[in-house]
């Protein structure tokens, strides 16, 4: 991935409500990416015109801004293919907002990519003690996909006390509503590393330089692979992807659109390999 096929940036406020023990943007020595949403409607094509995608909260909830609906108008304006990951339960006038800006974004042939973040599905309250229910985000995901707005689902981060039975049952679950799916790392945050531990869980600990951040530094990780493999084997089961990072994934989603969307926007069986039950 080429350092200008998207353009990284972040709005608002640090952080969000959910709390989750794994999210590194929460600790003190985080360093965040450039503010997108202060920029003028001029500024932001500008600072995205060599990009793919526009990542535009990558540290922060995007549908818990309270101007999230401007934000996007702007980020419109810029042409581009734009991807956000969420764990809210998305529908009603949020749901048509997304669906209205999706066909905008189409009509240039780009997309309003979304993906999905659902890490487990058992004691998923010890992590994620604010945030919906992992079977509240898959109805999230079918009703964004029935508006025909392009998903993936985020397993990510890949912790290690996820089992491959619920790795099956996720992809099951949601196959039919998404183009595919996207892992990594964990992030080994104090209060996560904790946690772990007092779960008797074993894991090893690695470095990677987070690139995305300013200074670069080296951030500890648990890296899943036998449980990342697994995930790649169940999706490719189902006729579906798991992508190597979310750049890929929304390119992806927008090409894949753009072939197999009939004329009314309406999904076509061949993106859906089997009927919706």
């Amino acid at each position: 991935m080429s350092k200008s096929s998207r353009l990284f940036g972040t709005a608002g406020r640090k952080g969000c409500r959910f709390g989750c023990l794994y999210c590194f943007t929460r600790e003190a020595d985080y360093q965040r990416c450039p503010r997108l949403d202060i920029l003028r409607t001029r500024e932001l094509v500008s600072a995205a015109l060599s990009s793919q995608v526009v990542q535009p909260a990558c540290d922060t909830e995007f549908l818990h801004l309270t101007n999230w609906r401007d934000y996007l108008d702007e980020l419109v304006s810029a042409g581009k293919i734009i991807s956000f990951a969420t764990k809210v339960d998305i529908s009603g006038d949020d749901l048509q907002s997304l669906s209205e800006v999706n066909k905008i974004l189409m009509a240039s042939g780009k997309v309003l990519h979304i993906g999905v973040t659902i890490v487990r599905l058992r004691d998923w309250e010890d992590i994620e003690p604010r945030a919906p229910s992992p079977f509240a985000r898959m109805a999230s995901l079918r009703r964004l996909w029935e508006a025909g707005i392009p998903t993936t689902v985020l397993m990510r981060p890949m912790i290690p006390m996820v089992t491959f039975g619920e790795i099956d049952e996720l992809v099951d679950r949601t196959y039919r509503f998404c183009y595919g799916y996207l892992s990594g790392p964990l992030y080994l945050t104090q209060v996560m590393e904790e946690y772990m531990h007092s779960k008797k869980q074993r894991f090893t600990v690695s470095e990677r330089v987070a690139t995305w951040q300013k200074g670069q530094p080296r951030l500890r990780i648990v890296e899943c692979d036998e449980l990342e493999q697994h995930l790649r084997h169940a999706a490719e089961s189902k006729g579906r992807k798991l992508f190597d990072n979310n750049v890929e994934a929304a390119v992806y989603s927008n090409e894949v659109c753009k072939r197999e969307l009939t004329a009314d926007l309406k999904w076509s069986s061949a993106v859906r390999r089997e009927p919706v039950g």
